[in-house]
């Protein structure tokens, strides 16, 4: 949403996007989460920045004053996009 006038002044979400192919790089599986939004249900809030390795992506977000994390493992793909909550 880039409307100036929308909700917050024009929220630019962002969104972790996994894209699963075969070897020839047709797509197989399809997977998105949005992690930093004010307009998406609510408000998510990204916390500190996206910490990349060799073989993760990890992403914390808070919404509604609950915290989130957002992981993508590539030793386990099969798992896809996992968000779970802090308790």
């Amino acid at each position: 949403m880039s409307d100036p006038m929308g909700p917050c002044g024009g929220d630019a979400p962002s969104t972790l996007i996994l894209i699963k192919t075969s070897k020839d790089l047709k797509i197989e599986d399809l997977a998105t989460e949005i992690y930093d939004s004010c307009a998406f249900n609510g408000g998510r809030y990204v916390k500190g920045r996206p910490r990349v390795t060799k073989n993760a992506v990890t992403i914390e977000f808070k919404e509604r004053e609950k915290r989130y994390t957002l992981k993508f493992d590539a030793n386990d793909p099969d798992k896809n996009l996992q968000v779970s909550e802090h308790r």
